[in-house]
């Protein structure tokens, strides 16, 4: 099933249920994803652990090592952010189930002086 215009609201690929969440990059992973944000299909019901398991997949270990630890968890050092919200507890982060059309923003640290 597919909304009007250009807003996507939920479709089934097969007899998958398909959100789509949009994600935007700092300067760092822009260089690797060659793009500044995008968009991309997940099942309903995925996490934020699934998602960045998806884009790591994509964009390669140069991406998988800027945002995550040796361990697969988030870097402490990045802020997160979902629908404009801060998610502080990146113990929990993973957890997180995702929705439609949600909007997720990574920041990284400043660095200089």
């Amino acid at each position: 099933m597919t909304g009007s215009g250009s807003i996507c609201l939920i479709r089934f690929s097969g007899s998958i249920l398909l959100i789509q969440v949009t994600i935007r990059y700092p300067p760092e992973l822009m260089e690797i994803t060659k793009k500044t944000e995008e968009t991309v299909e997940l099942p309903a019901g995925s996490t934020l652990s699934d998602l960045f398991r998806a884009l790591s997949e994509r964009h390669g270990e140069a991406f998988k090592s800027l945002v995550l630890d040796s361990e697969g968890n988030i870097r402490q050092s990045l802020l997160i952010l979902l629908n404009g919200r801060s998610l502080e507890k990146h113990g929990e982060l993973f957890g997180t189930t995702l929705g439609q059309e949600d909007l997720l923003t990574i920041l990284t640290p400043l660095s200089g002086g």
